[in-house]
């Protein structure tokens, strides 16, 4: 149940048929964990955070965050279990947890989020993987942070079947999302997912 203060609060949320009162609860009780540096995961954090995610596991390079909502917890170091775990650093670990993948980065001037949920995962996009790179501007760095947060929400709130590509051309403003086939797997996943 959500409490008057939260109602007021994510107000313009609840009111979208994706969110409704019981998202926004599911957002309250979700935990994210981001790992990454700069402007980027800050900004993915931020946006997390505002939008009413409950806890927030940060890894020791994401910057303070300031200005999220009073219902969101800050930890820091990676906490096991999340409920979806972003990664920043183009150099995913793999884990032995089920939770989707959040992966994003830069591919020229284009920013590339994959959502992964089950197959494939991390490990099978190895050399296709998008990176953040260091010095990123401001504008980039917000754009791809708000690409990875709403990809970030999607997850938590209807979880899909599938992952799926999102790629936005940071020049023309375009955006394109296409479904990603599940694979056979990897070493990674082979024969667990």
């Amino acid at each position: 149940m959500l409490t008057d203060a939260q109602i007021e609060r994510y107000s313009r949320q609840i009111l979208l048929a994706e969110v409704g009162a019981r998202g926004q609860r599911r957002l309250l009780d979700a935990r994210v964990a981001i790992t990454g540096s700069g402007s980027t995961a800050a900004a993915v954090g931020l946006l997390l955070g505002r939008a009413g995610v409950g806890t927030l596991d940060l890894g020791a390079d994401v910057p303070a965050l300031r200005e999220l909502s009073p219902d969101c917890r800050v930890e820091r170091g990676m906490a096991p279990a999340p409920d979806v775990r972003v990664d920043l650093t183009g150099a995913h670990r793999p884990t032995d947890e089920r939770a989707p993948v959040v992966l994003g980065g830069l591919d020229g001037r284009e920013a590339v989020v994959h959502a992964l949920v089950g197959r494939p995962c991390p490990a099978c996009l190895e050399g296709a993987r998008p990176a953040v790179p260091d010095g990123l501007a401001a504008a980039e760095a917000a754009a791809l942070g708000a690409l990875v947060a709403s990809e970030t929400l999607r997850l938590l709130l209807v979880p899909p079947a599938r992952g799926r590509t999102t790629i936005l051309a940071l020049d023309g403003g375009t955006l394109a999302a296409r479904e990603l086939p599940a694979t056979r797997g990897c070493a990674a996943c082979g024969g667990r997912r």
